[in-house]
């Protein structure tokens, strides 16, 4: 997810960090909120 995180902002998404959560099966992981989109 981090890594995902890196990528859609290096494209101009704008995210905001949730914190870790928990992954049934993994480790707790870094989540983000994808925010809207913002018309300039």
């Amino acid at each position: 997810p981090e890594e995902t995180a890196a990528v859609l902002v290096k494209y101009g998404f704008n995210l905001e960090y949730r914190g870790l959560t928990k992954v049934k099966g993994k480790a707790p992981m870094k989540t983000f909120f994808l925010q809207p989109w913002k018309e300039s």
